[in-house]
């Protein structure tokens, strides 16, 4: 990988999602002017079209590297990816982007989008350019990007609901595909990657975890605690929302 620079990609998130986020604050703006929509509201629907669109390439950058790579000859701990290699670049320019744009909703609507997410952002722009000290873990790395699978039909809900899409089947499919999504990628993840790990190493199942670097198990560890608790952040919001539509409907 010394032949590449992970700038190029950074630029090319950062110029993206800026792009992006202007282009749908424009048309959203644009078509919705007799419809009495706040600035905030619109820039709220930028933002999330804005992440779906990054989930996807992110989460297809994870399906490549896992799926188009051919680990059985490299090494799953310290085998390289250019997959990954441009996919961490772009992640940051996403989430510096991403961070920026949640400074300006608090200073210029006053609305917070929250601590754990926050912290979320801040602790991967300050882990993921470790990677490129070594390049190492490319393959656990692009499983962890499948994860973004799930936040594209997150997004996708949301921009149903405000569109007025909340009855349709489109909703209810995309609502399944979030929590299948989730339970694949995010449950079953880290699981999946030890066990191809003692796959390839002719190791046990509770072998293979020892494998890799300590600073790996304890970010897995993490990130499989945040998994669990944002499930049950978002699976109460799904609760809540289906019971206030069946009272809506019942009045």
């Amino acid at each position: 990988m010394d032949d590449l620079t992970p700038v190029v990609p950074l630029a090319a998130s950062v110029l993206f999602n800026l792009s992006l986020i202007s282009i749908s604050v424009v048309a959203r703006t644009a078509t919705t002017k007799k419809s009495g929509y706040t600035p905030h509201a619109i820039y709220k629907w930028s933002s999330k079209f804005t992440c779906l669109i990054h989930s996807i390439i992110m989460s297809t950058v994870g399906f490549a590297t896992v799926s188009l790579e051919d680990w059985d000859k490299k090494n799953l701990v310290h085998g390289e990816s250019t997959w990954v290699y441009g996919g961490v670049a772009w992640e940051l320019g996403y989430l510096c982007v991403d961070l920026c744009m949640m400074c300006y909703e608090k200073i210029k609507h006053n609305r917070w989008a929250g601590v754990c997410i926050v912290s979320h952002h801040v602790g991967f722009i300050i882990v993921l350019p470790l990677y490129y000290q070594c390049s190492c873990m490319s393959y656990f790395i692009g499983v962890f990007f499948t994860i973004n699978l799930s936040t594209a039909f997150w997004q996708l809900r949301y921009i149903l609901v405000k569109s007025g899409n909340a009855a349709t089947w489109a909703f209810r499919l995309a609502t399944i595909g979030f929590l299948l999504a989730y339970f694949f990628c995010r449950f079953l993840g880290i699981p999946f990657m030890f066990w191809k790990l003692a796959c390839h190493q002719n190791l046990s199942w509770y072998e293979a975890p020892f494998q890799l670097p300590r600073k790996c198990l304890v970010g897995s560890a993490l990130v499989m605690g945040f998994n669990f608790y944002w499930f049950s952040y978002l699976f109460r919001n799904i609760v809540v929302f289906n019971k206030a539509r069946k009272v809506k409907k019942i009045s």
